[in-house]
């Protein structure tokens, strides 16, 4: 994996974790500061919690496909590398035969 893959995956995962914590907390600061009685509380928290959850699954989804692209990227390179080494162990193996 190259710095600007393992970049791509590491900025796709912090926005998406960054995203979801920020809404969980935002979600959390708004509610304590909102004078409701509590059975208004309750449906405005599983109404915001479902609106945000929503929001946040967009973000792993990014995430977890840049993750996806990542560990692709990777498994090529080593199975090229792979490739080269055995061709180099070939080449080795008929020089030390001559």
């Amino acid at each position: 994996m190259t710095n600007a893959e393992e970049r791509g995956f590491s900025s796709g995962l912090a926005v998406g974790l960054g995203f979801s914590m920020g809404l969980i907390i935002g979600l959390a600061i708004g509610l304590l500061y909102a004078p409701k009685p509590g059975k208004e509380l309750r449906e405005e928290i599983r109404t915001k919690g479902s609106e945000y959850i929503e929001k946040s699954k967009g973000s792993w989804q990014v995430a977890m496909e840049k993750a996806k692209e990542g560990i692709e990227t990777g498994r090529s390179k080593i199975e090229e590398l792979s490739e080269r080494l055995k061709e180099s162990a070939t080449k080795i193996e008929e020089e030390v035969e001559r």
